[in-house]
C-alpha cells in the first residue's frame, strides 16, 4: 500500500473508532442519567457557533459556517431568549445570560443585499460573472449593519477563486 493511502486508512480508522467510542460513552451517561425512573434527562453535544478560517475557504466551507450560522441562531433563540422571557413571565429569579446575537451574519449572508442574493442574482442576469458579483459585494456590505467588518481589499481579477470553465 501506498504511504499516502496508508495514511488515509489510518486517518478514517482512528476517526471510526472515535465516533463509535464517544456514542458509547455518551449512551453509559445516558443510561446513567435516566436511573430507575425512566426519565427522560440525556447529555447532548453543541459545539458549532463561529466560522472556520481557513488560508483559503473553499464554498462547501462557507455553506457549512453558514448552516452553523443558522443551528446557533435556533439555539440562542430557544435557549436564552425563549427560556428567559419565560422565566420573566413567571417571575422566577434568575440572572440574565448573556450572548453574542449572530443577526448581522445571517443577513450578510441572507438579506436582501446578502452575500446568497447578490450571487443569485448575478447568476440570473446575461454575462454574470464572478467579477461582476464582487462588485455587487463592495457596495451593500459596507453599511451601518456590519461596523465590525474589516475593510474590503481591492478587487482583484487573480484573487476570486471562481473562474470560469
Amino acid at each position: 500500500m501506498a504511504a499516502g493511502r496508508g495514511k488515509a486508512a489510518r486517518d478514517a480508522l482512528a476517526k471510526l473508532l472515535y465516533g463509535r467510542l464517544f456514542r458509547w460513552v455518551l449512551q453509559l451517561l445516558n443510561r446513567a442519567l435516566q436511573g430507575d425512573g425512566g426519565s427522560s434527562a440525556c447529555i447532548g453535544v453543541l459545539d458549532i457557533y463561529g466560522f472556520e478560517s481557513f488560508e483559503r475557504n473553499s464554498l462547501e466551507q462557507f455553506c457549512i459556517n453558514y448552516a452553523n450560522e443558522k443551528l446557533q441562531q435556533q439555539f440562542n433563540w430557544h435557549v436564552f431568549k425563549l427560556e428567559q422571557e419565560e422565566y420573566r413571565l413567571e417571575g422566577v429569579p434568575w440572572s440574565p445570560i448573556g450572548f453574542h446575537d449572530n443577526q448581522a451574519c445571517i443577513e450578510l449572508i441572507e438579506g436582501p443585499l446578502g452575500l446568497l442574493r447578490l450571487l443569485d442574482e448575478e447568476c440570473t442576469v446575461p454575462m454574470g460573472s464572478d467579477m461582476g458579483w464582487a462588485h455587487k459585494l463592495y457596495g451593500p456590505i459596507e453599511t451601518p449593519l456590519t461596523p465590525h467588518c474589516p475593510p474590503l481589499p481591492p478587487i482583484a481579477p487573480h484573487c476570486l477563486p471562481l473562474r470560469p470553465h
